[in-house]
């Protein structure tokens, strides 16, 4: 839900640009979409959003919902207004920051179910006006494959995620019947511990689990 900071209009231009990221998940759609549509998480899973505000009584996504994204990317800070303009469960879901009540970017996550498991795409496009001091700070040339890398890192966290969700146990099941196999996430809190995963810059993850200061 990022976009370039405000700034002065007069100077701005018509900018279109677009790119994005797919990532094969192992868990079902209704996993992925709770993740996904859980929108005040988004901080957990974006390297640039931490935090979101609810605006006009909004408390949840929902189509026509508005929120106020604030967005950093090193000492720079920004917040813009966005609001929720798709919800399909399980499907689709597309917002857009907007200025002056236009849309500048839109991002959609689309979630298609493969076999047993998900394929999550997330993309954005910039359809608005760029103010002068967003392009002086982020011009396309930096800014798109700044997005991009942000995609895939996003993508990356909400896999682990949706596939530690997978893997939570059922409640109680029928006699004769067996629940699922608690994942790894699971089995450590399970023994006091914590696990912490995270994807390298450079492909793959790190894996850490922690009992008691041990590792």
């Amino acid at each position: 839900m990022t976009a370039s900071p405000r700034g002065d209009r007069s100077s701005a231009k018509d900018t279109t640009y677009a790119g994005g990221a797919t990532m094969d998940i192992n868990a079902p759609p209704q996993v992925v979409w709770s993740l996904v549509s859980d929108l005040e998480r988004m901080s957990e899973w974006s390297p640039e959003v931490y935090a979101i505000d609810w605006l006009d009584g909004a408390t949840g996504a929902a189509k026509g919902a508005t929120f106020v994204g604030k967005n950093r990317i090193g000492m720079i800070r920004w917040r813009m207004r966005v609001r929720i303009i798709e919800f399909e469960p399980s499907r689709r879901l597309v917002f857009a920051t907007q200025e002056h009540n236009a849309d500048q970017t839109r991002w959609s996550f689309n979630i298609e179910p493969i076999g047993n498991g998900s394929r999550l795409t997330e993309r954005f496009e910039v359809v608005g006006r760029i103010s002068l001091i967003g392009r002086t700070l982020f011009p396309e040339t930096r800014r798109k494959p700044q997005l991009i890398e942000a995609c895939h890192l996003t993508l990356s966290r909400l896999k682990i995620a949706a596939e530690a969700k997978r893997d939570t146990p059922c409640p109680a099941t029928a006699p004769g019947e067996r629940g699922r196999r608690p994942g790894m996430r699971e089995r450590a809190e399970m023994t006091g511990g914590r696990l912490d995963a995270h994807p390298r810059p450079e492909g793959g993850f790190v894996v850490r689990a922690t009992w008691d200061g041990a590792v």
